[in-house]
């Protein structure tokens, strides 16, 4: 017998009025209330190419995309420059001022592969979009969208600038069937619980299919999974001689849909997931710690030996770490390579400490520009090999893969290039993630995009799932009612975002609160937005205040269109209202946060807009 209980959502007829009679427009005071201030550098989201490898519904997620992250700190809000740079933007409502302070640096992604490489269809080698969560007043967990995931700790200086460090960072394994290792992943929600960081990411599965655009995305056709997974990230330091832990995958839930709301408990006992398919538990750490001979699909094999190497890669180079016994001497190692060839014999007396006969690499290689050093006191042998395809993304150094994924932080590549320049005098290496490393591929941002293709319109349901097993406890549906927005989120603020669903011609709000384990109640209608935001044809963000006054849709390219809402509920007209944000350039909208209360941030490519919507 199933133990989940199931319910609908339920509208209060007190709170529809039914005697509304439309909008009436009001000139936005531009003047005062709208202030905008340019970006340190432009932010380039190019199209996606034609016959990139994208399901139907990561590219619907991708053009919806918020790039634009809110904080547990007033005024305070997070974006991802295009060089991979976290950037503080830090809005000061007296002085009507913006800052924007440089953070951290996150690791590069690299994007392309060879030409003669075929990879399996389903292995997800696209990077995601960086994603960041603010999950107390000077912590944040972020992942550059390849695989990365870090802990930020927050500060400031003397000067007052907000500064940030990298305190630690992990590989996201996924389920261990995609084909490579971090696996790119986006970050759905986090909260912090004792020692550990509750997280939960969306990531692709398979990808099987694509289905052509003028297929519904609810055609049997499609075939592409993803995985939510909920994981656990150690809060505690790290050793000095290395920033990296472990994570540890509590479960994953497994469907074909992209969850559009996430968000975990306060108490970390569950989370809730919206959708508009259902979700299968296809793994819990259970299988690991229970099952007797677990499946290899279901598992995550944690007592892997030591990798008998570490290594990173550039755009151009390939940078490879063994550690050796300390004092081992020189005429010991033996190490050479030709263009797609390394051969690597370390001896300890006639005894080999490492073995690597003729291995044959990944890609093809620079043997002139390629060169080896090692250091007797720390027994650090370093192999730095020039790609001779620049740009190519190396899924592992050899041919035949010895699962030993790629692991090394930036800092950590900074400090090896700073040794190796003192023994090669090679001022020419770049670390990850300045100016001059491939970009991934980015937003979609100008893709047109069909109505049926968009969570607008859709039936969803939110389901409950308990944080240690996995399973679904209650589920709520819709009912009919179709989907709208989330209310803007406040990190700081210990409730779930209101959801808006589409009821004939009105937008109706609900809560959500925990209630063993879940309830759901009708608290307040937006008038006619269920018919005003469907003549949208461009928007691409939809939000609702907490407070319930205002309901903003944000066009792709031009305007902000603003729908007041008054506590009494039953007024026959009310005001809306519009911002031209771009003024008539050609720039895109690509994220918006709520800052203070009634006062909106909005992320274009080259700065952003503040609306002050106290008026």
């Amino acid at each position: 017998m199933s133990s989940t209980s199931k319910m609908r959502f339920k509208s209060d007829r007190a709170l529809i009025n039914s005697k509304f009679d439309g909008y009436k427009l009001q000139v936005f005071p531009d003047d005062t209330n709208v202030h905008r201030f340019a970006l340190p550098n432009v932010l380039s989201l190019p199209k996606l190419a034609t016959n990139s490898k994208m399901s139907y519904r990561e590219l619907q997620a991708r053009v919806k995309f918020n790039h634009l992250f809110p904080s547990h700190r007033k005024g305070l809000t997070f974006y991802v420059d295009s060089s991979y740079a976290v950037i503080a933007v830090e809005y000061d409502a007296t002085s009507h001022r913006a800052r924007y302070h440089s953070i951290v640096q996150l690791q590069a992604p690299l994007s392309d592969i060879p030409a003669y490489a075929e990879p399996d269809s389903s292995m997800p080698l696209l990077p995601q979009y960086p994603s960041l969560i603010s999950i107390s007043s000077d912590l944040l967990v972020a992942s550059n969208g390849m695989g990365i995931i870090y802990l930020i700790q927050l500060g400031n200086d003397v000067g007052g600038n907000i500064t940030g460090e990298i305190v630690s960072f992990a590989s996201f394994p996924g389920d261990g069937t995609e084909g490579l290792t971090p696996v790119p992943c986006v970050l759905q929600a986090a909260r912090l619980k004792g020692s550990e960081i509750d997280v939960i990411t969306w990531s692709v599965a398979s990808q099987q299919n694509e289905v052509p655009s003028h297929v519904s995305a609810d055609a049997p056709t499609s075939k592409t999974l993803f995985n939510v997974t909920y994981l656990s990230y150690p809060v505690s330091v790290p050793s000095e001689e290395s920033q990296s832990v472990q994570i540890i995958t509590q479960h994953i839930q497994r469907g074909r849909d992209i969850p559009f709301y996430c968000e975990i408990d306060s108490e970390a006992s569950g989370y809730v997931v919206g959708s508009s398919h259902a979700y299968n538990l296809v793994f819990t750490n259970e299988d690991v710690t229970m099952a007797e001979d677990p499946e290899p699909e279901s598992t995550v094999d944690s007592s892997k030996p030591p990798s008998p190497y570490r290594w990173v890669q550039s755009s151009d180079d390939l940078t490879i770490i063994f550690q050796l016994p300390p004092n081992t001497p020189k005429t010991a190692i033996s190490c050479s390579f030709d263009v797609r060839h390394l051969s690597l014999m370390v001896l300890n007396g006639d005894e080999p400490v490492i073995s690597m006969p003729f291995r044959k690499l990944w890609d093809i290689i620079d043997s002139e520009g390629s060169t080896w050093t090692f250091e007797s006191s720390t027994g650090l042998l370093t192999i730095e090999l020039a790609k001779k395809n620049e740009n190519v993304r190396w899924l592992h150094v050899f041919e035949q893969d010895d699962n030993v994924h790629e692991d090394l932080s930036p800092d950590q590549l900074e400090e090896i290039r700073a040794r190796l320049e003192k023994f090669t005098g090679d001022a020419e290496s770049k670390p990850m993630g300045v100016p001059g490393w491939s970009q991934p591929l980015q937003h979609p941002i100008a893709t047109e995009m069909d109505d049926d293709i968009d969570h607008d319109g859709q039936n969803i349901s939110l389901s409950w799932i308990d944080g240690s097993s996995g399973k679904v406890k209650a589920e709520v549906l819709a009912g009919g009612q179709e989907w709208i927005s989330t209310s803007f989120p406040q990190p700081s603020v210990d409730r779930f975002p209101t959801v808006c669903l589409k009821m004939d011609v009105d937008g109706l709000v609900y809560s959500i609160e925990k209630a063993d384990p879940i309830s759901v109640n009708h608290i307040a209608s937006f008038n006619a937005l269920a018919f005003v935001q469907a003549s949208k044809r461009d928007k691409r963000f939809i939000y609702h205040d907490p407070g319930n006054t205002f309901s903003i849709i944000l066009e792709g390219s031009r305007n902000a269109y603003i729908y007041y809402r008054h506590e009494d509920g039953k007024r026959v007209t009310d005001v809306q209202t519009l911002v031209d944000l771009t003024q008539g350039h050609d720039i895109d909208v690509i994220g918006a946060q709520l800052i203070d209360e009634r006062v909106v941030i909005v992320l274009l490519e080259s700065s952003v807009v503040i609306l002050d919507l106290n008026y």
